[in-house]
């Protein structure tokens, strides 16, 4: 028989470790991996750079980032078949937070938050348009209006240059 194991014709929750019955209540007491409250393993490695403050660092996360597939630290870990135990290499893929947030909404259609519930294009129809763009009334680059909608030059530089032939003009007029 296995230490540590359950005996079958056990009913009253002792548990045998070594030979010595224990009765402590907490079924992983004493272990060093737990199911978080997310559903996810937890590892105690308080000397991880990922640990948390309790010791604990996710399973999946440790997994990769010791594959090397895990650099930043704020990117997320996905599980490819969506199980939270299955910490395998293979099925363990890594994404920023926006893109990980997006596929997993995408089945359904809609995202809820604390900011509300607003629906999701499918990843296809996802493509941004190209940006409005005006040329500067001086060279001629073309200016981003996302930087300003009113803007008329590209730079300080044209904008003084523009204003000193503006002056230079109605001075000659």
């Amino acid at each position: 028989m296995r230490i540590g194991a359950r005996l079958p014709h056990e009913a009253s929750g002792f548990v045998y470790s070594c030979g010595m019955a224990r009765t402590d209540p907490r079924p992983n007491y004493g272990s060093k991996r737990r199911i978080g409250p997310g559903g996810y393993v937890d590892i105690y490695d308080p000397q991880h750079p990922l640990a948390r403050a309790d010791g604990y660092i996710s399973e999946h996360r440790k997994v990769a980032w010791e594959a090397g597939m895990l650099t930043d630290p704020s990117h997320h870990v996905h599980h490819k078949n969506h199980r939270k135990d299955d910490n395998r290499v293979e099925n363990l893929e890594v994404k920023p937070g926006s893109v990980h947030a997006l596929d997993h909404v995408e089945d359904r259609g809609w995202v809820t938050n604390q900011y509300g519930t607003w629906s999701v294009k499918p990843r296809d129809r996802r493509v941004s348009a190209p940006r409005p763009v005006r040329p500067c009334l001086f060279c001629g680059v073309q200016i981003p209006l996302s930087k300003r909608r009113d803007a008329k030059y590209c730079c300080q530089a044209c904008n003084m240059r523009a204003f000193k032939l503006r002056r230079t003009l109605e001075g000659v007029a």
